[in-house]
């Protein structure tokens, strides 16, 4: 029953030891965190594989030219 408790109020607090803050923010803070989480996914996957070759099946071959 808390958990909807939560969700329907508006000014629910979560307090730990001494320390308090409100659902509001610790919501909003959440979820930029999973925005910021996800976003680095994505540079990571661009850092690894920056032309998305593991994407296609893509050869490339380098040789060096005979003389």
């Amino acid at each position: 029953m808390m958990g909807q408790e939560i969700a329907l109020t508006k000014n629910a607090v979560i307090f730990y030891g001494p320390d308090e803050i409100s659902w509001w923010v610790l919501s909003v803070a959440v979820e930029l965190f999973v925005k910021v989480e996800i976003a680095t996914h994505r540079l990571l996957e661009i850092i690894k594989d920056p032309l998305n070759l593991s994407r296609h099946s893509v050869r490339v071959c380098l040789f060096r030219p005979q003389v």
